[in-house]
Parts: structure tokens; C-alpha cells; sequence
């Protein structure tokens, strides 16, 4: 299992047999790897899944699922681990905020067929809000609707109140947007004659 990352080039493959010096993130892939191996994500809708980074790892595994981009919503991260992969990573912490990212989100999820894997470092909030911006923007969920599908899907999802706040003001604005975009109605002109409804002599 080949593993490179292309932004700091670390080397997960030798490093499970050296130790070798690695950034924090590619070391917690490495012992995800070493204690429970590749970890399927779990399958959401139409082509979009998520997991956590033990999900990311191993390129065999997610080609068969049909996976060749990945959305990674975690800070400091550079995991992009292989090439001919197409990736977008969001910067936010645990604790940041999700608000500035929901349209690039929703936009780099629904462009094109491929299989999309979405991760953080557990496969939780993040990723779930990121999946419910798409759901909400291009499949006409509602906030309720998309978070309780999603939490069936991915038991270990869950949305904190401040998440469905920042979702439910994403969902206004688009509905806001929406709403403007629309043409105005013009009312119709009257008749060129106006009909006589007198009774005549």
C-alpha cells in the first residue's frame, strides 16, 4: 500500500516499520493503520461517504468503492495522500467554525460522478456538516431532515446546536437568494374595453 503524501512528504508505508520522523497528522494515520488497519467509510447517499482518517488510507480500498476524491475538513492536515486523486482540504479545528466553508463544501461534493470520501479526524461533526450543506443546497433538504438521515446512516455523526444554527442560517440564505432571483410579477393590463355589465334598455 502505497501512501505518499504530496504536501509534506511523509512516508506512512516505511515509517509502520521505522520510526521515522512524521508531522503529527500522517502519525496518527500511522497508528490508525497500525491498530485497526483501513476502516471502510460508511456509505451516505447517491456517491458520498464518510469515515475517519483510518477511511483514507489505503488506495485499493477505496477504488473498489468507486472513490477518487476526497474532502479532508481537518486543520494542519496533509493528507493528500495519492496523486491521481482529486482532494480539497478545508482548514477548520474541532472547535472552529463551519460557517465561511458550507458553500465550497457543498459545491466540491456534488461536482462531478466520482465517489466523494469526506473525513476528519473521527468521521463526526465536520464531516456531517459538510455532507448536510450539500444535502441542503443541491438536494433540497431541510437542516432537521438532512442531519437525521445522516445520523442513520453514521451512527457517530452528531450536530452540536451551534452547527444547526450555522446550517439553518446557510438554508435561509439560500432560500433568501433564491426568493431574489426570482422575476417579478407584472400585473396584467386591463383590457383595451372594459365590459358594460349594465343591463341595457
Amino acid at each position: 500500500m502505497q501512501v505518499m503524501d504530496k504536501k509534506c512528504q511523509c512516508d506512512i508505508s516505511n515509517s509502520l516499520q521505522q520510526n521515522l520522523s512524521i508531522c503529527q497528522t500522517c502519525n496518527r494515520a500511522r497508528n490508525d493503520n497500525l491498530n485497526k488497519g483501513f476502516v471502510p467509510p460508511d456509505h451516505i447517499l447517491d456517491n458520498i461517504w464518510i469515515g475517519g482518517v483510518s477511511s483514507s488510507i489505503d488506495k485499493e480500498e477505496l477504488l473498489k468503492l468507486g472513490i477518487n476524491k476526497v474532502m479532508i475538513i481537518m486543520e494542519e492536515c496533509c493528507l493528500e495522500l495519492f496523486e491521481d486523486f482529486e482532494y480539497s482540504t478545508i482548514p477548520i479545528s474541532t472547535e472552529g467554525d463551519i460557517a465561511p466553508h458550507l458553500h465550497s463544501m457543498a459545491d466540491f461534493i456534488n461536482g462531478g460522478k466520482s465517489g466523494v470520501l469526506i473525513f476528519d479526524n473521527g468521521g463526526s461533526k465536520r464531516s456531517g456538516a459538510g455532507v448536510a450543506a450539500y444535502m441542503i443546497k443541491y438536494k433540497d433538504y431541510l437542516v432537521e431532515e438532512a442531519c437525521e438521515y445522516i445520523d442513520k446512516q453514521r451512527n457517530c455523526v452528531f450536530f452540536p446546536m451551534d452547527y444547526r444554527e450555522k446550517l439553518n442560517n446557510f438554508y435561509n440564505s439560500l432560500k433568501a437568494v433564491e426568493q431574489n432571483s426570482k422575476p417579478e410579477r407584472h400585473k396584467g393590463k386591463k383590457n383595451s374595453e372594459e365590459v358594460d355589465t349594465s343591463k341595457g334598455n
